[in-house]
Parts: structure tokens; sequence; C-alpha cells
């Protein structure tokens, strides 16, 4: 994973914990806390400092994959083949594990960070309902 997926991945998680707890304090008890809304604020930074750079180099990014012929598909697909032809009893137990589990592609590569994130904000909401109605 690369830093920038990192850096924004995190910024979302900081933006969701102490905006959640901001939310809570102000609907709960009316209050407005500094706490909270400062690493929010941070973090709103952070995920636009990353987003900018993203762009920035996804735009220098695309001009060498477009000039050397190269897309993340194939070059997994060429890491795959290297590792074959080195080990090649190395295929008959990825062969066994892949039988028993299912690939690697499409186990990690199944869930995105959208859907990640719809079910983070889904298991939190519930959250606050289950207090509310406890309360």
């Amino acid at each position: 994973m690369s830093i920038n997926t990192y850096l924004i991945r995190l910024s979302f998680m900081i933006m969701l914990i102490f905006g959640g707890i901001f939310i809570f304090r102000y609907v709960k008890a009316n209050e407005l806390l500094l706490d909270s809304l400062l690493p929010f604020a941070v973090a709103f930074l952070l995920l636009l400092s990353s987003v900018i750079w993203r762009k920035k180099m996804r735009q220098s990014g695309d001009v060498y994959m477009k000039t050397h012929n190269r897309t993340p598909e194939n070059e997994r697909e060429q890491l795959r083949q290297k590792e074959l032809e080195s080990n090649p009893a190395g295929n008959l137990r990825d062969a066994i594990d892949r039988a028993q589990i299912g690939t690697s592609p499409n186990g990690a590569g199944g869930s995105d960070w959208k859907s990640t994130g719809i079910s983070l904000i889904v298991l939190i909401i519930g959250f606050f309902v289950v207090a509310i109605f406890l309360t």
C-alpha cells in the first residue's frame, strides 16, 4: 500500500472517530468540544493535501504508464509469472491453498475502501441507535 493511500485512510478514520465524538457530544449534551473538533480539522487538512498529492502523482504516473505500456494488472501478472518460474514447488503449495481458501486477488481485492467505509459507517450508526434506545 502506498503512503498516499495510507494517509487518506488514516485521515478518514480520524475524521470519522473525532467527528463522531463531536456530533455525539453535541446531540447528547449540547456541548461544542474543541478537543474533538481540532483533530477533525487536522485530519481534513491531511485529507485535502493527500488528495492533491495523489492527483499530481497520478498525472505524472499516467505519463510513465502510457510511455511504458504498463498497468497494475500487467505488473501483477509479470510478478506472478516470474515467481512461478523461480519457484516451481511453491506453485503446488499455492494451488492447494487456493483450492482451500480461494484466490488471493479475489480475497484481498474483493472489498475496496468504499465498501469498508460504508460498513464502518453502518456499524457506527448501529452503535448510536442501540445507545440511544438503551438509555
